[in-house]
């Protein structure tokens, strides 16, 4: 029994002896979140590194230093090694700091209490404090696909340095800064803050509940301490945290289709003639311009237009342009629309009124836009025959009365010659055609990976390794918000062009097969309609990155007609 005792009493001892060896303590015990506090570790008689990695997990580790002190007493030298370690906590309540390893000792653990802080979106005293945090978005209904701003806005009467913001990520959105920081001043409860504002646009790509995490902004406050001999070293480090913001983003009214669904919060359309007068000619082309400007989403959210174009003319539309602009942040998204017409008779030619309906996400209500109705009198070209704008039985009726001559321009008889050279003209147009056809051959079997006509690039920015392994973890956890994510970013390879959602892949890279799983995506999206293609995705993707290696050259003359 007495061996036993003496045994504990040893392994004690030892104990006792091992943890003796180092120390660490903290400058105080009670910290608000977002606060830094100090750790120092002794290192007596020792050269060892400590391992901090025990402390990431609950702490942030924002710099380390070392020092070390030399006394001889009595011939005798003995040496003081320190650390010490700026720590942020990263979670509120009771918190411990372990053991930390130095060789083959080991610090006592420590005890903190952290408390919350302030609860309006700031942090420690919140205005009356030196340094605090504030983060808003704007007052507006949000929907799946528009874009909204969320501001983040850091204010400080004291000196800092070293301000970096960590990364944002949201679950269920895509978000972007907007623009440099802008710093200004502000009077906040009798006191002159420095503000440092940074803007971001964030794009819901699903309906439901959505949440933008806290920002995090880190840095270093300088310390105005007059016992300091060095005052660059009394630096402290702060980390100021947000609160988040929990939002609903709604889905598309349930009255409205995808392909007719245009939110914004105004829009403007103006649109003009090419012909002022109000009188034309059969034959005479007229341009009519229409331009839709909406403020607050990217012209991507602007739909096509239907018009419904008179029975008297023949209508030949050219590709809308689309332009996306930002000014302080604010999205404005303008596209224009033209189309020509031919006049084929004589007569009074009406255009009717075009009205667009569209969705204002400020008051929450549909409005709409007019383009007014346009009349003109359509008159007979004087060089043309008349029976080209008459019918056939005006003309018979013409040519029964005595008067025909003075109502009825009389067609001169036909000259053979013409006759000749119109087959001739013909023969040699066949022939033309004949010989680009088998030079096409001889190019596709040449060239077999440059056959594929169903797949255009519009916009190639250069040869870029494109990699699918996130696209793949997306579909293998059949996450629709994280699928469209990764289609953006994939397709955003491709393009210098700005992609904010998954319908802007077509404007980069048109494939049927991809066009269709991007309808299917947006009713999955927008409807919460069921989608079960995850496992077709990668292997489409695959398939189509086999084709794009090289940008494909468009012809030209294609977009002169419609499609």
């Amino acid at each position: 029994m007495n061996k036993k005792i003496l045994f504990s009493s040893l392994l004690l001892l030892i104990a006792g002896n091992v943890f003796a060896t180092v120390s660490a303590s903290v400058d105080r015990s009670q910290i608000a979140l977002g606060q830094s506090f100090t750790l120092t570790i002794n290192l007596p008689d020792s050269n060892d590194t400590p391992n901090l990695d025990v402390l990431k997990s609950n702490f942030e580790i924002y710099g380390t230093s070392t020092s070390s002190q030399t006394n001889i007493i009595n011939g005798k030298v003995n040496s003081q090694n320190t650390l010490t370690v700026n720590l942020i906590p990263k979670n509120p309540g009771k918190q411990l700091i372990p053991a930390i390893k130095v060789g083959n000792d080991a610090t006592a653990p420590i005890s903190i209490e952290v408390s919350e802080g302030d609860s309006n979106n700031k942090v420690a005293d919140a205005k009356d404090s030196a340094v605090y945090l504030e983060a808003s978005v704007g007052k507006q209904s949000l929907y799946v696909g528009v874009p909204f701003l969320y501001t983040v806005k850091l204010y400080f009467n004291v000196s800092l340095s070293n301000l970096s913001m960590e990364p944002l990520n949201i679950d269920g959105a895509q978000i972007e800064a907007q623009g440099k920081p802008i710093q200004y001043q502000s009077n906040e409860n009798g006191k002159t803050y420095q503000v440092v504002e940074q803007r971001f646009m964030v794009t819901p790509n699903k309906s439901g509940k959505l949440t933008i995490p806290p920002a995090k902004i880190r840095g270093a406050i300088a310390d105005n301490d007059n016992n300091s001999f060095f005052p660059m070293m009394a630096n402290k480090p702060f980390m100021a945290n947000s609160k988040p913001v929990n939002l609903e983003v709604k889905a598309v009214p349930a009255n409205i289709a995808i392909n007719q669904w245009f939110p914004a919060k105004n829009v403007k359309a103006t649109d003009s003639w090419s012909i002022s007068s109000d009188t034309l000619k059969v034959g005479e082309p007229l341009t009519h311009t229409i331009s839709l400007e909406a403020l607050g989403v990217p012209a991507t959210s602007i739909p096509e237009l239907e018009i419904n174009n008179p029975a008297e003319v023949n209508a030949y539309p050219d590709k809308a342009q689309s332009s996306t602009n930002s000014n302080n942040g604010e999205l404005t998204g303008t596209k224009t629309f033209k189309i020509a017409y031919i006049p084929t008779k004589a007569g009074t030619l009406s255009f009717p009124t075009i009205t667009i309906k569209w969705w204002d996400i400020t008051a929450d209500t549909l409005k709409t836009v007019t383009i007014p109705a346009k009349t003109y009198t359509v008159t007979a070209d004087p060089t043309t025959p008349a029976n080209q704008n008459l019918s056939a039985s005006q003309i018979s009726s013409a040519n029964n009365t005595g008067n025909s001559e003075k109502t009825v321009t009389k067609i001169k008889p036909e000259n053979p010659l013409w006759k000749y050279l119109t087959f001739l003209f013909a023969g040699l147009w066949l022939i033309t055609l004949g010989f680009m056809l088998k030079l096409s051959r001889k190019r596709k079997i040449s060239n077999p990976q440059q056959s594929s006509t169903d797949i255009s690039v519009v916009d190639f920015a250069s040869n870029k390794s494109i990699n699918i392994t996130t696209l793949k973890e997306a579909c293998n956890s059949k996450n629709i918000s994280a699928t469209c994510n990764a289609l953006i970013n994939w397709a955003q390879a491709f393009s210098d062009k700005k992609i904010y959602t998954i319908s802007d892949i077509n404007s980069v890279i048109f494939h049927e097969k991809l066009a269709n799983l991007i309808q299917k995506l947006n009713s999955a999206t927008y409807n919460d309609e069921k989608f079960d293609n995850f496992d077709s995705i990668p292997e489409l993707i695959k398939s189509i990155e086999s084709r794009i290696k090289k940008p494909i050259k468009k012809n030209t003359l294609g977009e002169l007609y419609p499609k």
